[in-house]
């Protein structure tokens, strides 16, 4: 899954996770992104910011490798990826997407359950069931 970044989104984890995963723009990059400047760009981020917390700015806390990030989708409702070390939940409108060690994942939608285990893949659909192994 390919997320598109063509708006505002919030990251939250320790700073020092954050800092290591930003780089700087240029006033030229802001406007090519649509921007009239700098200031429309924080104000929208601000906007963005305010609508999660619901305009109460509460502290999060956060343990070492662990970040949270929460965009806003096309159905203008959350989508919020989080990830721990080797662990990694997604979740939207219409989708739950649960990893660890990249080796066993659960992935949920409306119309299918996908576990990956070991090597064994299972797909469960609304009229049948899939099982697959490596073995």
């Amino acid at each position: 899954m390919v997320k598109d970044l063509n708006k505002p989104f919030l990251m939250f984890g320790q700073i020092t996770n954050i800092t290591e995963s930003v780089a700087a723009v240029s006033g030229q990059e802001v406007s090519s992104m649509g921007y009239g400047g700098l200031e429309e760009l924080l104000a929208k981020a601000g906007d963005v910011l305010d609508r999660f917390f619901k305009g109460r700015h509460n502290g999060l806390c956060f343990e070492e490798g662990s970040c949270l990030f929460a965009f806003v989708s096309d159905y203008d409702e959350w989508d919020i990826l989080i990830s721990k070390k080797d662990k990694l939940v997604y979740t939207s409108k219409d989708k739950i997407y649960v990893s660890k060690d990249r080796a066993d994942s659960v992935a949920v939608s409306p119309a299918h359950v996908l576990v990956l285990e070991k090597g064994k893949t299972v797909v469960i659909g609304k009229d049948n069931i899939l099982v697959d192994s490596d073995e």
